[in-house]
């Protein structure tokens, strides 16, 4: 039995250890030249328009510049375990739908067609599985078989807030770490030796290998953890010890936030819980489905509607304008959200094309594109938000930049309602 004083000082002989490992990785790192990744240096590692997407995209087109033909595509296909003839294939990007929304990739056969969602850091949107699956439903007019794959890092499931109506059984799961990095593997074996097409796909192989943990620091410390009794019991305390950490930053921000907003006159709601220290410690300890929680208030009201300002986490913070009927529920107005556009622009997040937001932002456009406030976070540098926000100044001046905008936002639209 190890008492609380001995498992300290071996929580203390870990921490030392990790950091000197940490420094072991950087050196190594930057002698090998693991750090001279086009995707890392153009800081698009994480870009799931504009890197994964359109890799993925040109990688799976028959008709792509890799000169691979039909190789990419059926393997993938095969690895997924789906038995199509191959031969008989189109592929598109961000296809869109009868609602308006886009579909990540869809391949369609002549008895398949296929949808692929992909998530690496953005949210969930809602209903957003079910509207794919609906889409998919509606094209094949039961002449193809309908196949939708949510593509996430390690495979996880989608929320209910996605999967509205449908049943989890239709959707599938798969992975980059799995599935991704094994097709990765096989197309990299497949193109000529010294090409550019094999030297560009073992570049992206190894961005997703490093967005895995399959690569890079983590293998690293997981040996070095798993190597002994004492370690292990050391790394479970401290891994504990993390989630309350990150709930107590969360806590802090909200409740910062929530100040800073009645201090200027607002009469702001916990929504998602019945307060801040609810809300948080069901962000971290209960499911996924617990998520979109933050804080709102009404700044305009009539007989018929009112608008509400939202500031929501699920997995990034993300806020902006939205419309409640006379009953106090969210509800769609496509005639009003047209008018806000025209006041505030659409937004920069995901769920800015969401019906029921009028407007939604992660950043204020005019402050440049600073790293989001993430909450969920993948990062393990100075840029992450738990990190980051450990200090108050940086929250504070988070907190000051996203009501300016807000309050921006609010001002631009007050001639509609004049």
């Amino acid at each position: 039995m190890l008492t609380g004083e001995y498992l300290n000082s071996r929580i203390e002989c870990l921490l030392d250890k990790v950091h000197s490992t940490i420094v072991e990785h950087e050196k190594a790192s930057v002698h090998n030249g693991v750090n001279f990744n086009l995707f890392s240096i153009l800081n698009i590692e994480k870009d799931e328009v504009g890197t994964h997407s359109r890799f993925i995209y040109e990688l799976l087109n028959p008709r792509g510049a890799h000169n691979l033909g039909y190789f990419p595509v059926k393997t993938l296909l095969e690895i997924i375990n789906l038995d199509v003839d191959a031969h008989s294939i189109e592929v598109r990007r961000e296809d869109l739908t009868r609602s308006g929304r886009r579909i990540d990739f869809t391949i369609s056969t002549k008895s398949h067609l296929i949808g692929i969602e992909m998530k690496i850091d953005a949210g969930d949107q809602c209903n957003q599985l079910n509207d794919y699956y609906d889409e998919l439903f509606f094209r094949a007019k039961n002449n193809e078989k309908v196949s939708i794959f949510y593509l996430t890092l390690n495979g996880k499931e989608p929320s209910l807030y996605s999967l509205g109506k449908l049943p989890i059984e239709h959707i599938n799961c798969i992975s980059f770490d799995i599935h991704i990095l094994t097709w990765l593997q096989k197309c990299v074996a497949q193109a000529p030796n010294e090409s550019v097409v094999k030297q560009t796909l073992n570049q992206y192989l190894s961005l997703v290998e490093k967005l895995t943990h399959k690569s890079g620091l983590i293998p690293a410390l997981s040996t070095e953890i798993a190597g002994s009794t004492e370690k292990m019991l050391a790394a479970l305390s401290i891994s504990e010890a993390v989630v309350y950490a990150q709930e107590r930053i969360m806590k802090l921000f909200w409740n910062e936030l929530n100040a800073k907003l009645i201090s200027v006159g607002k009469k702001p709601e916990i929504y998602g819980g019945s307060n801040i220290d609810d809300i948080c410690h069901a962000y971290f300890f209960k499911s996924k489905n617990h998520r979109n929680i933050g804080i709102r208030y009404c700044i305009y009201e009539d007989s018929f509607k009112s608008i509400w300002t939202y500031i929501n986490v699920y997995s990034w913070l993300h806020y902006g304008l939205r419309c409640h009927d006379k009953n106090n529920q969210l509800c769609v107005n496509q005639e009003l959200k047209l008018s806000v556009n025209n006041n505030v622009g659409v937004g920069n997040a995901v769920s800015a094309k969401d019906p029921n937001w009028l407007s939604c932002y992660y950043f204020d456009p005019e402050q440049g594109c600073p790293h989001p406030i993430a909450f969920e976070e993948y990062e393990k540098n100075e840029n992450c938000t738990y990190v980051y926000f450990t200090q108050i100044e940086n929250r504070t001046l988070r907190i000051e930049q996203l009501i300016q905008h807000i309050f921006r936002m609010e001002s631009s639209i007050q001639s509609i309602f004049t």
